[in-house]
């Protein structure tokens, strides 16, 4: 049974119903054929450490027979650039409307790729060593599932990333306090914000984000949160 007819019969979104089944573990057929993939994974690390970072965030990676497929429902035109950007060199992309009752227009992207992409299958345990990787692993994080929160001026605003997996967010702020960073962890009912926010943290990590992050949006947030901290 697909999965529009599971969200139809419970009476449920499309996209919650994904979420289910994402969270079981239940693979998720999709409508009509996808191609097969072309290119195996880059040797580029600091490539391989945006996409793990991607990922973990917000990304569905999983087997297809001997293939890596992933996928990615959204209703946001940025994130789909996003996934197309990462992938397009590697394999083709499926982009394929699911219907729903909202006004919001859905889609799933979905790519199957070399079965050499399985490294993506660990992302949230595969936090990079290097400095640069981990900069752009956390690029990827903040395009999937972060945030640009421009405060007043006298505050200036914060940059954060967003997850379930608290032990993941946990792993990433070990890591930024290695690297002279002050971030905090807070949240409640299981959903947890990272969180940057002191002004030169901010300034330093905004920077460097901006060179690897691919997100239109989130990048002109960034960019206008760095003037308002400079100003």
């Amino acid at each position: 049974m697909s999965s529009t007819k599971i969200a139809k019969i419970c009476h449920l979104s499309h996209r919650t119903v994904i979420n289910y089944l994402r969270r079981y573990g239940i693979s998720i057929r999709p409508s009509g054929s996808i191609p097969r993939s072309k290119n195996p994974p880059p040797n580029n690390q600091v490539e391989r450490a945006y996409m793990l970072g991607l990922c973990a965030s917000d990304v569905y990676v999983g087997r297809h027979w001997r293939q890596i497929r992933v996928q990615l429902g959204t209703s946001i035109r940025e994130m789909v650039e996003v996934f197309k950007d990462t992938w397009k060199s590697y394999s083709t992309i499926c982009v394929y409307p699911v219907k729903n009752k909202f006004s919001a227009s859905v889609v799933t992207c979905i790519s199957l790729l070399h079965p050499n992409f399985s490294f993506l299958l660990n992302a949230k345990e595969a936090l990079p060593d290097n400095p640069t990787a981990f900069y752009a692993y956390l690029a990827g994080a903040v395009d999937g599932d972060g945030g640009i929160r421009l405060g007043p001026q006298k505050y200036g605003g914060s940059i954060r990333l967003y997850n379930t997996d608290r032990i993941w967010l946990e792993k990433i702020k070990i890591k930024l306090e290695s690297l002279g960073f002050y971030p905090t962890i807070h949240g409640k009912n299981g959903y947890f914000t990272l969180h940057v926010g002191k002004k030169q943290d901010v300034l330093r990590l905004g920077h460097t984000l901006t060179k690897f992050m691919k997100h239109e949006l989130k990048i002109k947030k960034l960019e206008n949160l760095l003037k308002l901290v400079l100003s």
